[in-house]
């Protein structure tokens, strides 16, 4: 009868442990948008984290005006970082063409774990000497994934 209650005891005490035990749920980043998905993730835990480009490009019109100015070279930067000179020449576009595109500078932002990002644009119109002949300014809120700019005359 002992055997029999101790059997019994250990039998509950099992079945309570195991029934007792819940498996923990893999945290992290559920946003397949996000840089550091994860897609064994069951809870999103807030850790996302997104980056972002920016295109730089112009159309037929602004390369007209541009030579008729004398203006060869457009020098581009993004928070005061230079990201590149286009050379005014070699290409122009009907719309916006994609980030990384040929001929064009394209500028890469990490957002941290925000889906945009503030950034200060400023772009020189230089001649064949390298003077700059016009400037442009402009604070753009970017977005996930691939921005544009079209640059103006």
């Amino acid at each position: 009868m002992k055997k029999t209650n101790l059997l019994l005891m250990s039998l509950i005490l099992l079945g309570l442990t195991v029934s007792g035990c819940k498996k923990e749920k893999v945290k992290g980043c559920t946003i397949s948008s996000a840089t550091n998905y994860n897609s064994s993730a069951e809870e999103d835990d807030g850790s996302c984290t997104y980056k972002g480009s920016l295109v730089f490009w112009w159309k037929q019109a602004v390369s007209d005006s541009c030579a008729a100015h004398g203006v060869v070279n457009i020098k581009v930067y993004t928070d005061g970082t230079f990201q590149g000179t286009l050379p005014i020449s070699t290409q122009s576009w009907a719309s916006a063409p994609g980030c990384g595109a040929s001929s064009t500078v394209t500028a890469s932002f990490n957002f941290g774990t925000s889906k945009t990002k503030s950034t200060n644009i400023h772009y020189d119109f230089l001649d064949g000497s390298g003077t700059t002949i016009a400037t442009g300014n402009e604070t753009r809120t970017l977005n996930v994934d691939c921005n544009n700019y079209e640059l103006t005359w």
